[in-house]
């Protein structure tokens, strides 16, 4: 019921057709309503990891969130790995 109820069909019915949410790039920011921030609701609502548009979001952040997994900018500058987060986003794209 998740997959057609509540807010996972609005998540979904913002995705681009490859796979981000709100701009390319990492999927960072917008803070809270870009793709690695919606990934990590989608999963925490229990999404189906293999529909199709889930599938589609989790390989936009492994395709192209690389350079932000490894290291974290704030303000131009390089402040390292963000724990919270990272886990975070293991855990969702886990799920």
């Amino acid at each position: 019921m998740v997959m057609q109820n509540g807010p996972v069909p609005m998540i979904q019915a913002a995705q681009q057709p490859d796979g981000f949410l709100v701009k390319l790039g990492p999927g960072y920011s917008p803070k809270y309503t870009s793709t690695v921030w919606q990934l990590i609701a989608l999963a925490q609502f229990g999404v189906d990891g293999e529909a199709p548009k889930v599938n589609l979001a989790c390989n936009y952040i492994l395709d192209n969130g690389r350079s932000f997994l490894r290291s974290f900018s704030a303000n131009g500058r390089q402040t390292g790995l963000v724990h919270c987060l990272q886990g975070n986003l293991a855990a969702a794209l886990i799920d």
